[in-house]
């Protein structure tokens, strides 16, 4: 069984607290050692300092802008240097312990490796094509439009030796995740997929009226 004690989770603001509450209730019951929620302070983490587990990384009076992930990678490095790997959740779509679990498991004893959740097989960007960590497989796709929003989207797990590299990274909200991408290809970090679950939509099919009296039942 996996030691999750020494791995953190990151998780931006959830609109839904009872999904939130589901989520670190999971996290924390696969022995996660901390779950750090970004208050972007939108309002959507309003009550959450109740949920048992929860550490809420909130504005301070000392700057006018919300914290972000730059903030709790900071937090990370000063305030818990006994955290050994760290988890990004991006999306609501990743709101799943056993995907974050698999995710940190992806990265356990491997220091110099991205791992990143792969949500739609097909679409976006393909992490895959990056193993050879090389700028002319990304920079066309990126730069095109195509895929963008499905990388930056994409939830990661990494080696917390990687933070003090991520913390000189340049940019803010999406220019910063590109850009931390971009920094571990050109420094030879590995990038992997992590294939998460996709919830099938459940397609509810209705008889046209004019059906109804020439098809039995």
């Amino acid at each position: 069984m996996e030691d999750f004690s020494k791995d953190a989770v990151i998780l931006t603001a959830f609109e839904n607290k009872e999904a939130l509450d589901l989520l670190t209730c999971d996290l924390v019951r696969r022995g996660v050692g901390l779950v750090l929620l970004i208050d972007d302070s939108s309002g959507s983490a309003a009550g959450s300092s109740a949920i048992p587990g929860l550490t809420i990384l909130r504005q301070t009076p000392d700057r006018d802008d919300a914290p972000t992930l730059r903030d709790a990678l900071q937090y990370l490095n000063l305030h818990r240097p006994d955290m050994e790997y760290a988890a990004v959740l991006e999306s609501a779509g990743d709101c799943s312990a056993e995907s974050i679990a698999g995710l940190l498991a992806a990265v356990h004893g491997r220091k110099r490796l991205l791992a990143v959740s792969l949500r739609r097989p097909g679409r976006g960007v393909s992490f895959l094509s990056w193993r050879r960590n090389r700028l002319n497989c990304l920079l066309p796709r990126l730069v095109s439009g195509e895929g963008e929003a499905e990388s930056l989207r994409s939830s990661r797990a990494f080696s917390t030796q990687l933070i003090p590299q991520f913390l000189t990274v340049e940019g803010e909200g999406q220019a910063y995740h590109l850009n931390c991408l971009l920094a571990c290809i050109s420094t030879g970090i590995a990038l992997e997929e992590v294939l998460f679950p996709v919830k099938e939509e459940k397609i509810e099919y209705r008889i046209p009226e004019f059906l109804k009296s020439i098809i039995p039942g």
